[in-house]
């Protein structure tokens, strides 16, 4: 039990810096400093630069076969969770407002394994926790841009080639592999290791910002009177991520454990707050965008508190 509260501590005290930087970006949103433009800005800033290159920066070592076998084995978690999450949406969510039924499913389906996962993984982790959690990000990107595409969209919505291979986190993990498997990461000149480091740098203060933007913009006390949003939320930070690490203990008791290093860096992806495109997607489709925005608030604000219980979970009993 004290092992577990040290854990559940050191956590806490890596998430509590999130929050700091979420302050932050609360007190720019509610002083004026940041706006709708700015920061939308900064996201595309976050999306098209810092999380690429924090992705590739961490694909940047001498090419071990070991640590290939461990990505590979990411990925086929990384797809299971994905499933379980999916499972959990549509066996709960049964809402009769169509528009709050998609919305509350994907808010359930896609984690912030971007903007919340990869900088708790490279705080408790470090580069091999970001190295294995690429994998989730891509996983999540594929699936946003065919599923999420759909379930936003309507079934006439077209999936096309050109949005799941161009896309950020594609490519990164494309970039990173080549020069992983190649053996030529660690041998590139020194500048442009530096310039990548730099701006993966900032993968984990803008977005907190981001989000901090976003919570002074929400009325948190009118969302959290939204009987909706709850068991969304629920399913999100508790349900779902509960049933992914019961299935990773499982699988310890088999010739087949996973290394807690990966077990650990993708039930942080798994125990993440409703994704940031929750919200993105539902302006873009006229779908129910208040509440979208309340479940990434809300959720976002539970994670300090949820995430740090699911990692010490995964660092204690796995």
């Amino acid at each position: 039990m004290t092992e577990m509260l040290n854990n559940f501590l050191a956590v806490a005290q890596q998430v509590l810096v999130l929050f700091i930087l979420i302050a932050i970006g609360f007190i720019c949103g509610k002083t004026k400093l940041i706006n709708d433009e700015i920061s939308k800005g900064l996201s595309d800033l976050v999306l098209y630069f810092a999380t690429p290159a924090v992705i590739i920066n961490s694909f940047l070592r001498p090419f071990d076969k070991s640590m290939f076998n461990k990505l590979l084995l990411a990925f086929a978690i990384s797809i299971i969770f994905h499933l379980v999450a999916g499972a959990v949406a549509y066996t709960l969510i049964k809402n009769k407002n169509n528009d709050a039924r998609i919305v509350s499913r994907f808010g359930i389906f896609f984690s912030n394994a971007g903007y919340m996962a990869l900088p708790l993984q490279m705080a408790i982790l470090g580069n091999d926790g970001v190295f294995l959690g690429s994998a989730y990000v891509v996983i999540f990107n594929i699936a946003l841009w065919t599923y999420g595409l759909v379930l936003m969209g309507g079934k006439e919505t077209k999936i096309t080639a050109s949005k799941l291979i161009f896309n950020p986190g594609v490519i990164a993990i494309t970039v990173g592999l080549i020069l992983f498997l190649c053996g030529i990461g660690e041998a590139l000149p020194s500048p442009i290791k530096s310039a990548v480091g730099h701006v993966s740098n900032l993968n984990t203060p803008v977005p907190m910002i981001i989000i901090g933007y976003y919570l002074s913009k929400a009325k948190i006390i009118t969302a959290i009177t939204d009987k909706r949003i709850w068991l969304p939320i629920m399913s999100r930070l508790v349900i779902s991520p509960a049933i992914c690490l019961a299935l990773l203990f499982l699988l310890q008791q088999t010739p087949f454990a996973v290394e807690n290093t990966i077990a650990v860096s993708c039930i942080v992806a798994a125990s993440a707050p409703c994704a940031a495109v929750t919200t993105v997607f539902s302006a873009k489709w006229n779908r129910d965008t208040a509440l979208s925005v309340k479940l990434v608030s809300v959720s976002t604000l539970l994670s300090i508190l949820t995430m740090p219980l699911y990692v010490a979970l995964a660092q204690q009993i796995l």
